[in-house]
């Protein structure tokens, strides 16, 4: 979902947050056929896709994709280009080599019939030399400008990565089999149980859905010049999320200020702390009189 105020659209005067599209509106439709017992033709399946869900255009870059998916990514593609394998959907070569992607043992290897399953390849040169994408996080040294100490670094870059062919399928393997399989299941049985969660609500329990802005900088209306520069700008983090109990017709909103720059799991529990919203006072003003001392708390974060 998109988070710009001015990112919505509008149809026939109902307005809505604009959803970007992920994959393919194919291969969304391969994986609705997979999980739902409902038989419908692909015509009635885009017929019936939300107005507001729309195809990334250029505007709508993409900052925040995981690492695991991209790298993996970029290697099938690449395959692919040099006429190896057939596809480039990375959860119909999973379907290939597991029993169920449904079952936890299969996707975390665990299964005696499908663990040394490999990927159906055509014939091809293994000596063949390729360059594919990938996203690397590395130390990198740099001399500080003032002090000209040298300090080491934490970055992340996109570089290019040649390698034999039969190197780059054997890579798809490893990648598939101890990262992408466990962490494609971990995804969609978070999912569901999201939504399980959700629409279960009862009356003793709260769903709170906690997400981060990006970080901020300070500003004050007016600033010496030596204040742009350096350390001197501060940062602040808006925790932004809502909540809502099974008594409840509609959700709660809220936004959280903290100088706390850590996206993490213990932030979510700061967040929620007394201190982060700025005393006893305005918290108990946004969640009192809805939650009870013995409500149960659900926590969830993307």
């Amino acid at each position: 979902m998109t988070t710009g105020i001015r990112q919505t659209v509008t149809r026939n005067k109902v307005k809505r947050q604009k959803r970007l599209m992920q994959d393919t509106l194919a291969n969304l439709y391969s994986k609705y056929q997979s999980e739902s017992n409902q038989v419908i033709s692909f015509t009635t399946f885009y017929r019936l896709k939300p107005f507001w869900v729309k195809y990334p255009t250029e505007q709508d870059r993409q900052t925040c994709l995981c690492k695991t998916c991209e790298n993996l990514g970029f290697m099938i593609k690449e395959l692919y280009k040099n006429d190896v394998i057939t596809t480039t959907c990375m959860d119909a070569i999973v379907e290939h080599v597991v029993c169920s992607t449904q079952d936890i043992d299969c996707m975390y290897g665990k299964c005696e019939t499908c663990k040394e399953k490999r990927i159906i390849t055509k014939p091809f040169d293994q000596n063949l030399v390729v360059t594919y994408s990938e996203w690397v996080t590395e130390k990198e040294t740099r001399k500080l400008q003032k002090s000209g100490e040298m300090k080491d670094v934490t970055v992340t870059t996109k570089k290019e990565t040649e390698t034999f062919l039969g190197f780059l399928l054997d890579r798809v393997h490893d990648e598939l089999w101890l990262k992408y399989r466990r962490h494609s299941y971990n995804i969609k049985n978070q999912f569901r149980h999201y939504k399980k969660v959700r629409k279960t609500l009862k009356s003793t329990k709260c769903f709170i859905h906690i997400d981060f802005a990006e970080n901020f900088v300070g500003k004050l209306s007016s600033e010496i010049q030596s204040k742009h520069f350096g350390a001197s700008k501060t940062q602040i983090s808006l925790h932004t999320g809502y909540f809502i109990t099974g008594s409840m017709e509609a959700i709660q909103s809220f936004c959280g200020v903290s100088d706390i720059l850590q996206h993490d799991p213990i932030t979510v529990w700061t967040t929620d702390n007394r201190e982060s919203w700025n005393g006893e006072t305005q918290r108990d003003k946004l969640f009192n009189p809805k939650l009870t001392e013995n409500i149960v708390l659900h926590y969830f974060k993307y």
